[in-house]
């Protein structure tokens, strides 16, 4: 029977698989090509085998290694691969998709209408991949996100099925995973002095940035607090609750150390959001509020304009609350300017191909083309290596047209709205926890979206694909329940 475990089980193996994998990805560079592929093979060999007999534990020790995985350039693909957790990952897709071919799709899971819209979203993918600009950048780009949604989506839905709290364990060994990023940022602090200016790139190699190190921080942020503080819903004993508590603080004091300003907006977006959820408010509500924001703001745009305007802080003069007001500067501020830059090049592509966009992945290849001297700065490029359109939105809209920002919209209101119905009708105060946690995640990842778009980055994919893997879990759960309460009801 496939996945069949014995009798007795351990977590030695698993441990010992992934250090065997941690010890081949550290060796990798200093080996001939056919020594590379022979630990590689030999340390997907022994994955494949303890997935077999260990597999939530290898899963979860897969997640746990995300954080601390590095950047390696395959030969001749073009391809840069996060070492080692997106080979791992595309090992548990090959066996995951064997598993559904020998046991069949678990229909609660598949046709779920969060299912329907992400396999939607991927379907549409393959077919704005098909009209891409650049075919072969494109394919690759829904083959990573095809991985994403299976190994962090459907494969966490389908482990954690029968205890569906056992699906933020994942999250948690996240978290875990997160302790030597941290330490290793704090550490190059401590060394540049704590030098403000220096921030940008000194959470490398682990996080490219320090704005994607800063949103996956945010986003596990509310994950601690629940660790930590509702620890008893949760089962977890007061030791546990002390770990979490200390990782809580390290990630606040590396969120503030981040200065990612995007980060720390949607922090205050997400508290925010829980002020109205303490307030029962429904998606209906949010949607009219945030037509009315955008209604006011279009409405008095030249008022806002003219106040902001006079904002002459910038972002990279070393100074911290300069850093932090800049957020408002679009006169003078290089990275606010280029953003604008970008989103313009993005809503230019975006009316050069409006149906199925350029294809995924495309935008940094093509955007230059669309540049123009009024929205040029300093630190523009023409030659497509550097970065995104610095939105998911907007990214969404030049590289899969119409038709893909309308389904990723979609499912950001709809993960909101399934997120707020089971917070209100759980039952059990750990599910009800947990599901507030992953909803002000998710709050944060999609405010952080407006402003840069990190999905593409196994880093940030997991948390967002497996925080609506237990949004997922949660629904199926109350849903069972009602049935069985219906059933007992009509005996």
């Amino acid at each position: 029977m496939p996945f069949a475990a014995p009798k007795e089980k351990n977590i030695w193996l698993p441990t010992a698989i992934i250090v065997a994998i941690l010890y081949s990805s550290s060796i990798l560079w200093g080996l001939s090509k056919i020594e590379t592929y022979l630990y590689v093979f030999l340390a997907l060999g022994f994955t494949a085998y303890g997935f077999i007999y260990y597999k939530k534990w290898v899963y979860f020790l897969t997640i746990g290694l995300i954080p601390v995985s590095v950047g390696f350039e395959l030969s001749r693909t073009g391809m840069n691969v996060s070492t080692p957790s997106e080979l791992l990952e595309f090992l548990l897709l090959g066996i995951f998709i064997v598993y559904l071919l020998l046991k069949g799709v678990n229909k609660k899971i598949f046709y779920h209408p969060l299912s329907i819209l992400l396999l939607l979203d991927l379907i549409w993918l393959i077919i704005s991949s098909m009209f891409s600009t650049l075919p072969d950048v494109s394919f690759k780009r829904v083959l990573m996100k095809l991985n994403y949604l299976f190994v962090f989506y459907f494969l966490l839905a389908e482990l954690s099925y029968k205890k569906p709290l056992t699906g933020i364990k994942p999250l948690l060994f996240y978290a875990l995973g997160l302790i030597y990023p941290m330490y290793h940022t704090l550490k190059m602090h401590i060394h540049y002095d704590f030098n403000p200016k220096v921030v940008f790139s000194i959470s490398a190699p682990f996080y490219s940035d320090h704005t994607i190190y800063g949103a996956c921080l945010a986003f596990i942020t509310p994950l601690l607090i629940m660790a930590a503080l509702r620890n008893k819903k949760l089962k977890i004993n007061q030791w546990g609750a002390w770990f979490f508590g200390i990782i809580l603080l390290l990630v606040l004091v590396s969120q503030a150390l981040a200065l990612s300003r995007a980060a720390m907006l949607s922090l205050i977006v997400a508290l925010l959001f829980y002020g109205l959820i303490r307030l029962r408010v429904h998606i209906r509500f949010l949607i009219g509020m945030l037509l009315v924001l955008s209604i006011g703001t279009y409405a008095f745009k030249d008022e806002l304009y003219g106040e902001i305007s006079q904002n002459e802080a910038v972002s990279n003069d070393g100074d911290v609350m300069n850093h932090v007001s800049s957020v408002t500067n679009v006169e003078s501020d290089a990275s606010n300017l280029e953003r604008i830059n970008r989103w313009v090049c993005a809503w230019e592509m975006f009316k050069e191909k409006p149906l199925t966009g350029f294809g995924p992945g495309t935008y940094q290849f093509e955007y230059a083309q669309f540049q123009s001297s009024q929205y040029k700065t300093y630190i523009s490029t023409t030659h497509g290596d550097r970065g995104n359109a610095h939105s998911e939105y907007l990214s969404y809209l030049s590289e899969t047209g119409i038709v893909g920002f309308i389904l990723f919209v979609v499912i950001v209101f709809y993960s909101i709205h399934l997120g707020l119905v089971n917070y209100y009708n759980a039952t059990d105060p750990a599910m009800k926890q947990t599901i507030l946690a992953v909803l002000l995640g998710l709050v944060t990842f999609y405010f952080h979206g407006i402003f840069n778009a990190f999905s593409d980055q196994d880093k940030m994919a997991f948390l967002y694909y497996g925080s609506l893997g237990m949004l997922l879990l949660a629904d199926i759960n109350l849903k069972n329940q009602i049935e069985s309460t219906q059933t007992n009801a009509n005996f």
